[in-house]
This record gives structure tokens, sequence and C-alpha cells, in this order.
């Protein structure tokens, strides 16, 4: 005798069932078990007189098959010297069902047995070997093709052959030895994971590409069948490779005033001890959230948010001194002061500035400065004229030289993203325009 369940949904069920709408059951009342299969509570009472003649006397035809043949294959046994797959067939009640016993399990992939052509005398094996040969040689040509196959570089440059408007090289002789001069060092990608969907050759080009033409990371992905984090690693990578391989080799020293003398062009015929030019340029980058450091960044000259580098060049027009960049609302004086070229100047030496350089009080002693003089009267005598003239004159070629830099669009603004490497990029963008060919033509 069973109780009836407290659930709403199974006492639903069970009421259902019986039939019994005259009377609701309580507490104290009962079913017998003889109304449940196998006197099992679990499915609740379905076993009445009105659906007794439709229900089947007799197991589910399935699951006494599956049982039978679980029953067959424990008991079954195979003999220890019985070949690998043979039929085994084990009596039951009722028919016999053969079980197929296979001890080499058969993988879908394996090709039939029919399909496979054997070889039945010597000339089917020559034949065989011939067509096999000449399928690897197939394979060796189209290998070597693709070894052959042109870089990015190539193909763009073999349509428009201008190596200076997208990598900023003079020519692809100079791109080959720049690219040489990296694999001599040992360089780790910036995300961990080594870059083998591009070449070397593709890889150096697209960040000379990303630096020259400023092209976005969708633009570079699509062109170069590359996802964007790819684009990010390949950039980072060989922005970190360029900067250490260049930048301290040619901005770490600056030249000596005797050097300069060997290519001194004749604009500099009144400044013969120039040891650097300097002036400062700025790059407009992203506004940071921070008030305080939107507030240091913030240039009173080109009145938004810049970062600001000074940059210095020899009387022949090379760069040969960039320093990092500064919050926008640095002054010229202040950055002078922590470059790095204060250290490096000698007695007897010059230097060539503009008029917001006032840095007399920071050189040492016999350092000259030359800047164009203040009209601190009404009007500027004959000499000094003459003397602002001619500082002009030398002082344009640093003007030259920021504009160079500034053909690297990359400098044109800076994203969020690239912030913390402005920097790395800035100096990069400098050291390349050293392989540009002479920015004064009579030296």
């Amino acid at each position: 005798m069973y109780r009836f369940p407290k659930t709403p949904m199974k006492l639903a069920i069970w009421k259902r069932n019986i039939r019994r709408d005259d009377r609701e059951p309580t507490k104290f009342s009962r079913i017998c078990s003889c109304h449940f299969v196998d006197g099992s509570k679990l499915k609740g009472p379905t076993i009445f007189s009105w659906n007794k003649a439709k229900r089947f006397l007799f197991k589910s035809p399935v699951k006494q098959t599956r049982r039978k043949r679980e029953k067959t294959q424990q008991q079954q046994v195979l003999p220890e010297h019985e070949p690998a797959a043979q039929e085994v067939v084990v009596p039951v009640e009722g028919d016999t069902v053969p079980i197929e016993e296979d001890t080499v399990p058969v993988e879908e992939d394996t090709v039939p047995a029919q399909d496979i052509v054997q070889p039945q005398s010597v000339e089917d094996f020559r034949l065989l070997i011939a067509t096999q040969a000449s399928q690897i040689n197939l394979l060796l040509k189209e290998n070597e093709d693709l070894k052959k196959r042109p870089t990015k570089l190539d193909m763009l440059l073999l349509q428009h052959e201008k190596e200076e408007h997208y990598t900023g090289l003079p020519n692809k002789d100079t791109f080959e030895v720049l690219l040489s001069i990296l694999q001599a060092q040992e360089f780790k990608y910036y995300n961990g994971w080594v870059v083998k969907s591009l070449s070397v050759h593709d890889q150096l080009f697209l960040t000379l590409l990303k630096l020259r033409r400023n092209l976005s990371h969708t633009d570079l992905g699509d062109g170069f069948k590359i996802s964007r984090g790819t684009v990010t690693n390949i950039f980072l990578t060989w922005l970190h490779a360029l900067h250490q391989a260049l930048v301290p080799k040619l901005f770490g020293k600056i030249p000596s005033r005797f050097k300069n003398k060997e290519s001194l062009p004749s604009s500099f015929k009144n400044f013969s001890n120039c040891r650097i030019v300097i002036d400062c340029t700025e790059v407009t980058t992203a506004c940071p959230e921070s008030m305080y450091k939107s507030n240091k960044m913030f240039s009173q000259y080109k009145k938004r948010i810049t970062l600001k580098g000074l940059v210095g060049v020899a009387p022949n027009g090379t760069i040969t001194h960039v320093s990092s960049l500064y919050p926008g609302s640095t002054s010229d004086k202040a950055i002078f002061a922590d470059c790095g070229i204060i250290e490096q100047l000698e007695a007897g030496d010059s230097i060539l500035a503009d008029k917001g350089f006032l840095i007399s009080s920071l050189l040492p002693d016999g350092v000259e400065l030359n800047i164009p003089p203040f009209k601190d009267v009404q009007q500027f005598t004959s000499a000094q004229v003459a003397r602002h003239i001619s500082i002009a004159k030398a002082r344009i070629h640093v003007e030259r030289a920021n504009e160079r830099i500034k053909n690297f669009l990359i400098l044109n603004y800076i994203p969020e993203y690239y912030v913390s490497f402005s920097s790395l990029i800035f100096q990069v963008c400098c050291a390349l325009t050293c392989f540009q060919t002479a920015l004064i033509a009579d030296v």
C-alpha cells in the first residue's frame, strides 16, 4: 500500500490515473501496490481494469536484445591462440545471435583493401616508383617557386617604384642593409609568440609602412592577410628592434667640432666651431584621462595636447642627437638641461638655437650660444640684421630635418595605446631619416 504523494504535480498525475473524481484523497488514503508496474512506486499507478487489455504482457524486444547482447559479450571468452577475427556463436534463449569479435580496431578513415593497388610484378614496381618520383619532383619544384615568390615589398615596389613613399628609405638596397643589421641581433617578440605567417622581409616592411604611412591595423591586417593582434605583435617587436639597433649607435655621442669641419657647408662659414644646431618639435597625441596629465601636456604654442622633443643636427644636416619626448608644456630650457647634450660640450664649441633657448647659464665655460638677437630697441642695427640673417641661414637646416621627421605620418597623431611607446617611435623615425639622401647638397 502506498500513500498519495505530497507534491502537487505528482498528486495531480496520480488523481488523473486512478479516475476517482467522486472522492478527494486524504492523508489516510492508500493505493494498493498491485496498480504499480513491478510494485514500484516510481512511475505511479498505471494498472487498472480499464487499461489492462491494452497493456503488453511481454518485455520490449529492443531492451531484451540489448540485454542479451551485453550478457552474451560478458560470457564470451576467446581461446588463447584463436585467430584475430572470427565469428563466435553463443546460444541464448530462443534464437541465436552471432557476434563478431575483432581484436584489431579499424579506423573509420582506413582505405578499403579493394581500393589499394598492389603491384604484382617488377614492371608494376618500376611504374609505381616512377610515379612517386614524379610527384616528389613536382612538390620540390612547387617548394622552390614558393621560396622565389616576391614579398609584399617587391610586389608594391614593382607597381609603384616609390620606396621612400612607403618605407622612408631611398631604395630597396638600403632596405636589405637595414634588414641585415636587424637580423644580426637577437630579439624576442613583444607578445611572447613568434609570427610565422609572414617572412622577415614583410614584417619589417609592415613596420616601416606603419611608421611612414600610419595605416590602421585593420588596413595592414587585410593587406597582409593577418589579424590585428598579429599586426600589433609585429609592429611593437620590430619597433624595439629598430630602436635597439639604430638609436644608441646614431645618437649616442655628438660628433666633435673638428669632425664637423670635414663636411662644413658654406652657410656655416661664420660658425666654423659649431658643434650642434638644436630645435624642439611637438607631436600631437591623445588627451589623457587625468586632469593633471592633461594640464602638463597642453602646449601653449600649439594650443592642444602634445609631446615635445629636442632634435640636434650637425652643420651638414645629419641628425646627431634626439631626446625623449616630454609633456607639451615643458620649456625648451628644461628639455635641454635634461636631454644629455650639456655633458658632451667642450670649451670652444658653438651652439646654434632659436630665441626660446635661454640656456646661457647652463652652458659650460667656453661654450658659445648663437641665437637671433632680441629686439630690445626700436630698430636693429645693420650688424644685428646681418647676424640675424647669418644665423637664420644656418638654422634653416634643423627645420628641414624636422620636416623630414614629420613625413613619418605616425607622428601626426599618437593614439592612446601607443603613448607609452611614443619616445621609441619618435627616435626611430629620426634614425630612419639618417638613411635618406644628404640634406645639404654642398657637403
